[in-house]
């Protein structure tokens, strides 16, 4: 039994000098050798909210104004979101209007980039691309924070509207 030891640790050492790449020199010629460190960077995107910035609400209960006598736009607020790619990516929407009651339409709300993109408010669809498709990386994560309103008139049913937005950004090649 301690032959076969002996002998299984000589073949352990053995060959490990055999799997060894010994490189030499002499006077005058140096030994070099190369070794190669890989890091490996994913195809990593990321969305941040902030919890306080999960629902943004336009309570009309104290507002003399409404109804309005004409259709006017009401400032909802600015929805703090940032972004994070490491690569290319494309930043989309999807809105959920089944939480609206009767007299109001998705496309009565309406966003604006606030401090990035093209200034200028759009009414929300079903769905849209925020983003030219690529977008290249961002410096870290960066911000794409939106303005919100919406269009009343005076025919909207009473009670609490919701719509739902999902922002997402998606890795591309």
């Amino acid at each position: 039994m301690k032959k076969s030891l002996l002998i299984i640790a000589a073949l352990l050492l053995v060959s490990g000098l055999a799997m060894a790449d010994d490189i030499y020199g002499t006077l005058g010629t140096p030994a070099s050798h190369l070794v190669t460190v890989n890091v490996t960077i994913p195809p990593r995107v990321g969305i941040r909210i902030d919890a306080l910035e999960h629902v943004k609400a336009l309570d009309l209960t104290g507002d003399g104004t409404y109804p309005p006598l004409v259709a006017s736009y009401w400032p909802i607020g600015t929805n703090l979101i940032s972004i994070l790619s490491t690569g290319n990516y494309q930043y989309d929407y999807a809105t959920n209007g089944a939480g609206l009651l009767a007299g109001l339409l998705v496309g009565e709300f309406e966003y604006q980039p606030n401090g990035w993109g093209a200034p200028g408010y759009v009414a929300f669809a079903g769905a849209g691309n925020l983003e030219p498709n690529p977008t290249a990386r961002t410096a870290g994560w960066v911000g794409r924070d939106m303005d919100y309103r919406v269009s009343l008139d005076g025919n909207e049913t009473a009670g609490v509207n919701t719509l739902l937005i999902t922002y997402t950004i998606t890795a591309l090649p």
